[in-house]
C-alpha cells in the first residue's frame, strides 16, 4: 500500500485509472453502509444484503487487484537510472548515436524485368499439326501480320477443301438465281421458284461466312500461297514486337493449344518485385523507387500481398524509363517509402540498439550521469535499423553499442 500512494503522489498513472480506483472504494464504502443497516434491526433485509455484499466484495477486490497491477506496472517501467562514468563507458565499450526522425523508409528488393500488361503475346498451334519451316527465330523482331512459321495440319486441309466446295456450290446457285430471275420476267416459272432458288443461295453464303470466320479463328493465312498445298498454313505476328520465345524445330509434332512463340514489346517494360511481408506492409501505391546501379526509375503500381515463392509479397512497379534494362533481366531496387502523418513520433536506430528486459522493449538513452531505460513499441525491422516509437527529446542520445554490458548495470541494480 505504501507503494501504491507513493506511486498515486507522483501521479504516474492515468486519469481513467484514478477515476477507476476511486468508484471501487466508493463501491466498497456503499456496501459496508448497507451491511451495518441490515445488522441494526432490519432482518428482513438481512440475507438479501448480505448475498448482494458478498458479490461486490468479490467484484471490487478483481478490480481493485487490476488497478494495483497497473499502477505496479507503470511505476516499474518509469525510467531507471543507470550510473556510469566516462571512463567506465570507455571500457564497456559503451557508445551513443542520435536516432534519426522517420522522414522516409528506404526498402531494398530484388526484382524481375517483365513486360507491362497488354504488351505481350503468346501465339499458339490452332490445330494438330507438324512444323514444315520456321521463319523467324529468337530475338527477332516482326511485325504485326508477318509469318513466323509453316505448319502442315491435315484439319487445316480439311476446313480449306470444305471452302472450296462452298465456293463452287454458290457459283452454282447465283446461276440458278439469274436464270430464274429471267424465266419469272418472260412469265414462265411461278414467283415461288425463284424463291426457292435465293433460300439456297443465302443458306450457301451462310455456311461459306462461318468456315472463314473458323479459319481466321485459328491464325492462318485466308489465301493459299503457291506452291503450297491445302494442308499447309503460315502462323501470323498478332502484333509488332521482339520474338521473346521461339523453341520449336522443323519436324516437330505439335497439338492444338501448344505454344509456339512468345512476343513482346520491348519498350513497355516494369518489374516484379519479390518483398518480405513485413517491407511490404511498409510500401504504399504511389512510392518511388530507383535501380541500383542504373538510371532506370518508376513508381510502385501495385502491391500483392499474397504468398508467393519463398513466403514473399509481391509488388508491381511501372518504369518511367527503361534505361539499360532488357527483358529477364534480375536487378536490385531501392524503394523509398513515404511517411504517413501517424508516423511523426517514429524514430529509426541501430537494430544493436534495441534489448530486451521483463518481456519489454527497451532503449538506454544517455543522461548527464549515465543512461536511462526507457521502454519502446517496436514497430518494424528492416535492412539492420528498427523503427521505434516512444519518448524523445530533440537532443537525446541512445547507445548502440555496449547495451548489453549496461542491461548487466540494469539488472544488477534491481
Amino acid at each position: 500500500m505504501c507503494r501504491l500512494m507513493r506511486v498515486v503522489s507522483g501521479e504516474s498513472f492515468s486519469y481513467q485509472t484514478l477515476v477507476r480506483y476511486e468508484r471501487i472504494l466508493v463501491g466498497i464504502k456503499t456496501m459496508h453502509c448497507l451491511f451495518w443497516l441490515s445488522r441494526s434491526g432490519h432482518s428482513s433485509l438481512w440475507m438479501p444484503l448480505q448475498y448482494s455484499f458478498t458479490r461486490g466484495l468479490i467484484a471490487g477486490s478483481i478490480l481493485l487487484g487490476s488497478v494495483l497491477s497497473q499502477l505496479y506496472a507503470q511505476e516499474f517501467w518509469r525510467p531507471r537510472e543507470i550510473k556510469v562514468e566516462a571512463n567506465q563507458r570507455a571500457s564497456l565499450g559503451v557508445t551513443s548515436a542520435r536516432p534519426t526522425p522517420l522522414a522516409s523508409r528506404s526498402i531494398v528488393a530484388s526484382g524481375l524485368v517483365v513486360s507491362a500488361p497488354g504488351y505481350e503475346w503468346v501465339v499458339t498451334s490452332p490445330l494438330p499439326a507438324t512444323i514444315v519451316q520456321k521463319l523467324a527465330d529468337l530475338g527477332d523482331r516482326v511485325d504485326k501480320g508477318q509469318a513466323l512459321a509453316l505448319l502442315a495440319s491435315p484439319a487445316l486441309g480439311e476446313l480449306r477443301r470444305q471452302l472450296e466446295e462452298l465456293a463452287i456450290e454458290k457459283m452454282q446457285a447465283k446461276s440458278v438465281v439469274d436464270r430464274d430471275r429471267a424465266l419469272l420476267a418472260e412469265g414462265l416459272v411461278p414467283p415461288a421458284r425463284l424463291q426457292l432458288s435465293e433460300t439456297r443461295l443465302a443458306v450457301i453464303e451462310a455456311s461459306e461466312r462461318a468456315k472463314l470466320a473458323e479459319l481466321a479463328s485459328t491464325g492462318f493465312e485466308t489465301a493459299i500461297p503457291e506452291r503450297e498445298s491445302l494442308a499447309q498454313g503460315r502462323v501470323l505476328a498478332p502484333m509488332r514486337g521482339q520474338l521473346i520465345e521461339a523453341s520449336l524445330l522443323p519436324g516437330q509434332r505439335v497439338e492444338a493449344g501448344s505454344v509456339l512463340f512468345r512476343i513482346a514489346d520491348t519498350a513497355q517494360l516494369q518489374l516484379l518485385l519479390d518483398v518480405s511481408l513485413d517491407k511490404a506492409s511498409q510500401v504504399r501505391v504511389g512510392d518511388r523507387f530507383k535501380v541500383q546501379s542504373g538510371r532506370a526509375s518508376g513508381t510502385i503500381a501495385g502491391i500483392s500481398r499474397a504468398l508467393h515463392v519463398g513466403q514473399q509479397a509481391r509488388l508491381r512497379g511501372r518504369l518511367d524509363n527503361s534505361i539499360g534494362l532488357a527483358l529477364g533481366d534480375l536487378v536490385m531496387v531501392e524503394i523509398q517509402s513515404r511517411v504517413s502523418t501517424a508516423d511523426d513520433q517514429v524514430q529509426v536506430v541501430p537494430a544493436t540498439a534495441l534489448s530486451q528486459y521483463k518481456d519489454k522493449s527497451i532503449l538506454f538513452i544517455e543522461t548527464p550521469g549515465g543512461y536511462k531505460a526507457q521502454a519502446v513499441e517496436v514497430l518494424a525491422r528492416l535492412d539492420g535499423q528498427i523503427h521505434v516509437r516512444g519518448k524523445f527529446g530533440d537532443q537525446d542520445r541512445v547507445a548502440v553499442a555496449g547495451v548489453a554490458a549496461l542491461r548487466a548495470l540494469l539488472q544488477k541494480g534491481e
